[in-house]
């Protein structure tokens, strides 16, 4: 995703920083990261992730997603999960018109979530390759007719929320839009759709 949308002409960069100063006017994207919560908040160990992808638990990849992660090389046992303050700050962020573009990775509950009332559940055909259409027509979806990714996770969002993408054969959303304060979190259950061997599928490059 970062090599499509820097082609594309996006300023864009990868974010080297904890999340506690955050620039105004950037839209954040966190592709699976790990949240912190209270059994480990007192750890200093980040776990074997690279930015929340569990490679302990690599019975539940697929084989592309196995050798995905193996490229990351280091990375994959140095990327720290976000603490409470950062999430604190990425709340406050959001709350005072940023926008987040959050993709997890499995269904673990964390403070972001709990705060934007957002609740996800394992999707059952997650190893299989889904069609994602559009919920409704809307400026979010515009020449997208369908997408085609893994699913992690679907979505149970709250009134007041806007559901972009579903699952066509599962009826479950999986794509949707939180308002929060005057900002906005836009979660992705497929985060499979930023990976490079999903982008050539079906509208999934034009879902960026």
């Amino acid at each position: 995703v970062y090599l499509l949308l820097e082609s594309s002409g996006v300023p864009v960069e990868r974010w080297q920083q904890d999340f506690a100063v955050l620039e105004p006017e950037t839209t954040l994207f966190s592709l699976g990261t790990r949240f912190r919560d209270a059994d480990d908040k007192k750890s200093t160990n980040p776990g074997k992730r690279d930015g929340g992808f569990p490679w302990d638990d690599d019975e539940d990849l697929t084989d592309e997603e196995k050798e995905e992660f193996r490229e990351r090389g280091l990375n994959a046992f140095r990327s720290p999960p976000i603490d409470e303050d950062e999430t604190k700050k990425l709340l406050e962020y959001v709350r005072n018109g940023g926008t987040l573009v959050y993709a997890p990775w499995d269904q673990d509950e964390n403070e972001l979530l709990t705060a934007i009332d957002v609740y996800l559940d394992r999707a059952e055909n997650r190893k299989e390759i889904s069609t994602l259409v559009p919920s409704q027509p809307s400026r979010f979806t515009g020449g997208v007719e369908r997408l085609e990714a893994r699913v992690r996770v679907w979505l149970d969002l709250p009134p007041g929320a806007l559901a972009l993408y579903v699952d066509e054969g599962a009826e479950q959303d999986v794509v949707g839009l939180v308002p929060f304060g005057q900002g906005r979190v836009i979660l992705i259950g497929a985060p499979e759709l930023a990976m490079n061997q999903a982008l050539t599928r079906a509208d999934n490059a034009l879902f960026w």
